[in-house]
């Protein structure tokens, strides 16, 4: 028997989007840890492997499909999805080989829950066995939303532009992290933030950061561009800019 997920709803009337919702939830978070541990998800085609009605009910198995795939590298893969889902109901940390997309996927799985808790639901990873909790979604929050403050820049594509009530929030692809960055422009700075659309910027003000240091927000109060990287001088321009000078240890 193959690598295997599945998902068993235990309730009167289980909605069948609820059902498949959970199940390509479950194959995405395997696929994403797949992803962290340097796996490639498309190797691997997931097929029905088992179905059951009344208590609804499906299991899938991993198919190979690439040459240098092994089973027990979704084993491993599906392993993995259980531990970080298990320690999600206990401590805000992100697990091993979770990225946003992975957390944001357990928090959908979390909150599939019955109607009234008039029922079980049962998330199956190979041999782990794992119920939704809204733990697991408050943790996810805890471990994504940005709640530490500083003063700082953020270097990147300026990529989108939108109207709100207060000013304009654009958004600032971080060239570090290469993941967007909301920034919020007052209104005095709306030329600026519209004249640096798909510009490369430098924004400096308050960021607000989450837990693992990844900014979330920042509240611009500065807009610098940054001329293409073909327009900034080589190092052949700068030679010689500090000739004449001696470095702090006298050489």
């Amino acid at each position: 028997m193959g690598a295997r997920v599945a998902v068993e709803m235990n309730w009167p009337d289980v909605d069948a989007s609820d059902f498949t919702k959970a199940l390509n939830a479950q194959i995405r978070l395997v696929r994403e840890v797949m992803t962290e541990m340097g796996l490639k998800p498309d190797g691997v085609r997931w097929v029905i492997a088992e179905l059951h009605s009344g208590s609804a009910y499906a299991g899938v198995e991993a198919v190979i499909e690439e040459d240098t795939l092994l089973m027990d590298d979704v084993d491993r893969a599906i392993a993995e999805s259980a531990k970080g889902f298990t320690s999600l109901r206990q401590v805000a940390e992100r697990p091993p080989y979770f990225n946003d997309e992975a957390l944001e996927t357990c928090r959908e799985l979390a909150e599939l829950r019955p109607p009234n808790d008039a029922g079980l639901t049962r998330l199956q990873f190979g041999a782990e066995a794992v119920e939704p909790s809204l733990h697991v979604a408050a943790n996810v929050q805890e471990i994504t939303v940005g709640r530490w403050q500083s003063i700082g820049s953020v270097d990147g594509l300026l990529h989108g532009v939108v109207t709100t009530e207060g000013g304009y929030k654009i958004y600032i692809k971080d060239r570090a992290r290469s993941r967007s960055v909301h920034c919020t422009v007052p209104r005095e700075m709306r030329k600026e933030a519209l004249d640096s659309f798909e510009q490369r910027v430098i924004v400096r003000g308050i960021i607000w950061s989450r837990k693992d240091g990844n900014p979330q927000r920042i509240e611009a109060k500065s807009i610098e561009r940054v001329p293409p990287d073909d327009q900034l001088p080589g190092v052949k321009d700068v030679r010689g800019i500090l000739g004449g000078y001696r470095l702090a240890d006298g050489e």
